[in-house]
């Protein structure tokens, strides 16, 4: 007797926080939203890892960002 599908068990919204043995520099000591959880795979975004570059350097506004000004830049996108 065939058992009724099951709808997949999502694990969306949760935060995911890197265990410390983590040795990929992509996650360590990351901080990872995970937006989409389903049968097709997972879609999350770090939350916590920043880059070296102004945001100044990368980002055009008008008005424009001052140089002098404090953003940053954080290191995210889909994981």
């Amino acid at each position: 007797m065939n058992q009724p599908d099951k709808p997949f068990p999502s694990l969306a919204p949760s935060l995911l926080v890197s265990m410390p043995q983590l040795d990929d520099p992509n996650f360590q000591r990351s901080v990872i939203l995970l937006c989409e959880h389903g049968e097709g795979g997972a879609f999350g975004l770090v939350l916590n890892q920043r880059t070296t570059t102004p945001a100044s350097d990368v980002v055009r506004l008008t008005p424009p960002v001052s140089s002098g000004s404090n953003l940053e830049l954080w290191i995210g996108g889909p994981v």
